[in-house]
């Protein structure tokens, strides 16, 4: 009997700009804020998931606002794996 443990956890495709680009990109972020000295205090998103922003404060108080925004070409991984099924439906 072969043992093959738990099956690894997949998260589904994100719906919005603001929850994929904080997943894939909030280490490189909270990084870069750190080289520069500031200390990574939240992100947030806004708009409806179609901006992220992250804030970042140095011990002199100054502050970092960083804010990404989404592109008009922009579609979801969620919307891209909608358009992908439909595509392969309409093939079959």
């Amino acid at each position: 009997m072969s043992e093959k443990g738990p099956k690894p956890w997949i998260s589904e495709p994100a719906e919005s700009f603001g929850v994929e680009f904080n997943n894939s990109k909030h280490l490189e972020v909270t990084s870069a804020m750190s080289r520069l000295g500031f200390t990574f205090e939240r992100s947030q998103a806004g708009n409806n998931g179609r901006t992220i922003t992250y804030i970042g404060r140095r011990t002199d108080g100054t502050t970092m606002t960083v804010i990404f925004e989404q592109g008009a070409d922009y579609k979801s991984p969620k919307a891209l794996a909608e358009e992908k099924e439909h595509k392969d439906k309409l093939a079959v």
